[in-house]
């Protein structure tokens, strides 16, 4: 019976950009998910984490967010540092926030997620890497298969490159096993 089997195996992830090819994904995708790419770079975090981040997980002045443990896949609560970069994505979607709940009287106050869609609601889990993401992968040139989670990879590899230690890396990204980091190497 067991030779009946078939071993399923997951798909390797350990392909990452370079900043090139990012910058070219960045072009063709539409300006949501590409302040999503972006602000996912900065912080390395998973597509849920960013997907559903509120305003209220951010620290006054963004220098910060802070995760519970149950937002986070391993359980555990998270703070998560923020660079430049990521504050001036953070910057950016407050001002669209802004102008959404000035266009849209009804909408001031309801608009708890930082990447949301023109309704104020934040995408679907299966949205983000959609037909126009799919689209853009092609058009950038980049392998089928570039999922929003490449960035988490993309990220841990520019930074074990420059020269961060890879156990501050495991602390502040959230990552489980080092022998999942060195595949990044």
């Amino acid at each position: 019976c067991s030779s009946d089997l078939v071993q399923l195996r997951e798909t390797p992830r350990e392909f990452y950009m370079e900043p090139h090819q990012v910058q070219t994904l960045i072009r063709f995708l539409d300006p949501l998910r590409a302040d999503m790419v972006e602000f996912g770079l900065s912080i390395g975090q998973r597509n849920t984490n960013i997907r559903l981040l509120r305003w209220d997980q951010l620290s006054e002045g963004f220098q910060f967010i802070r995760y519970s443990r149950d937002e986070t896949k391993n359980g555990k609560a998270l703070v998560v540092p923020l660079n430049k970069d990521a504050r001036a994505v953070l910057r950016k979607r407050l001002h669209i926030k802004e102008e959404l709940e000035l266009a849209r009287p009804r909408l001031r106050g309801h608009i708890h997620h930082v990447f949301f869609q023109e309704n104020g609601n934040p995408f679907h889990k299966d949205s983000v890497t959609n037909r126009k993401w799919r689209r853009a992968v092609e058009l950038a040139g980049l392998p089928k298969g570039t999922c929003f989670h490449t960035l988490r990879h993309t990220f841990a590899s520019w930074h074990i490159r420059a020269g961060t230690d890879i156990k501050e890396l495991m602390e502040v990204d959230g990552w489980r096993s080092e022998e999942h980091m060195s595949e990044l190497q």
